[in-house]
């Protein structure tokens, strides 16, 4: 949630300098179940979808996204993930990776960390 806060924060502030509508935190207003954090509105109107993921390692190899915020990334709107790293909690000091979804195999290297078994 950290890493979401700074991150709104951020597009709030490109929002209000470039004159955009500000975006909404929509993980807080509707809940955590939509896939993505954040909805976002570009220069054109554009409704673009958010995920945030942040990490206090100084290395940004990889993350964990449910396979519910991949399916989200598939969904028609622009999606992109704000990946947060080297994140000092403290001082709010941190670094940021943009990616450009969909999540599919064809753009990055999906790895499952674990599988939920049901009895036959």
């Amino acid at each position: 949630i950290f890493g979401e806060e700074i991150v709104f924060d951020m597009l709030c502030q490109e929002a209000k300098e470039k004159g955009l509508k500000q975006p909404e935190h929509v993980s807080k207003t509707e809940g955590d179940g939509l896939g993505y954090d954040i909805r976002f509105w570009d220069e054109k109107g554009e409704e673009i979808h958010i995920e945030v993921k942040a990490s206090k390692l100084k290395f940004s190899d990889g993350f964990e996204m449910s396979s519910n915020e991949v399916e989200a990334s598939l969904e028609g709107f622009p999606y992109k993930i704000y990946f947060i790293y080297d994140l000092n909690v403290e001082s709010k000091k941190c670094k940021l990776k943009i990616y450009d979804g969909p999540i599919t195999e064809s753009s990055f290297k999906l790895v499952p960390s674990y599988y939920k078994i049901f009895l036959n």
